[in-house]
């Protein structure tokens, strides 16, 4: 504990209006995220990045909820604050991204598979693109782990999803075709609500 964040007696960051209580590091990078408690006694996340991952962004999604995301070397990781630590999100998936919270929830997906399809353009002619495949989790506020969707697999030729709250139980997702599509997370997840 401290202001102050050193690695192999190193330092790395410090800040004087903080007071650094844990740092970890991110899986399969050099850099660090730390959590740390300001002047004013709130909680954040902050990311100590190594020179390899310069070009990383970190971003606050919510009081509690950080996103990580390497565009050069397509690595997205998710951050929690809970109970007081740092909480990497399902820390083996090098895609989580598209944190959606709501009050007591939070919904993120990840490319579960991608692969080259060739597909018909409008006058008849072959095209190859990427299919994805996205998998969705979901998270109780109020509880410490996630839960993936096993049973719901979605799939569009973009490869970013955007997830809207539609109500406390459900969120809808359009593809990139317009289709809109409304899941009821009751179905799928009873137990989280």
């Amino acid at each position: 504990m401290g202001n102050g964040i050193y690695l192999e007696n190193k330092l790395l960051d410090s800040h004087s209006q903080r007071v650094i209580l844990k740092i970890v590091n991110i899986k399969s990078t050099e850099s660090h995220v730390y959590l740390f408690r300001d002047q004013n006694g709130a909680l954040g996340l902050n990311i100590v990045k190594a020179e390899a991952d310069r070009d990383a962004r970190f971003w606050q999604i919510d009081p509690e909820f950080y996103q990580y995301s390497n565009n050069i070397t397509g690595l997205k990781r998710i951050f929690r604050i809970f109970q007081n630590n740092i909480q990497p999100i399902l820390p083996y998936l090098r895609t989580g991204s598209g944190v959606t919270s709501a009050a007591t929830h939070v919904i993120f997906y990840h490319i579960a598979d991608s692969k080259e399809v060739i597909r018909l353009n409008a006058s008849g002619q072959e095209i190859k693109t990427r299919l994805y495949t996205f998998r969705l989790h979901v998270i109780n506020r109020k509880l410490g782990d996630s839960n993936s969707i096993e049973n719901l697999l979605i799939q569009d030729v973009n490869y970013r999803l955007k997830l809207v709250w539609e109500d406390e139980n459900s969120v809808s997702y359009k593809l990139s075709n317009g289709e809109k599509y409304t899941v009821d997370l009751l179905k799928y997840v009873p137990e989280l609500f």
